[in-house]
């Protein structure tokens, strides 16, 4: 898989929401008082918009299936 010529600025992007979001959750954690970790956010959201399940599930289907992998009965094909 070819990544297009902006491949480093994006892969940065996402290294730091990624870092940000591991640091909002362990500060979220560690407030005893609040305890509002993204997790528990995201599933008492889900309960009030049903929509949000529904997103998730879409862009992991989108991230998954837009995958091109080789069909393990190719090869058996000429049969």
């Amino acid at each position: 898989m070819k990544l297009g010529s902006n491949k480093t600025p994006v892969m940065w992007i996402l290294i730091t929401l990624i870092f940000a979001m591991i640091g909002y959750d362990a500060w979220a954690c560690a407030d005893k008082e609040n305890r509002d970790t993204i997790s528990k956010i995201v599933t008492n959201s889900s309960r009030k918009y049903l929509i949000i399940p529904f997103l998730c599930g879409f862009l992991m289907a989108h991230f998954f299936w837009s995958q091109h992998l080789k069909d393990p009965f190719e090869e058996h094909k000429s049969c």
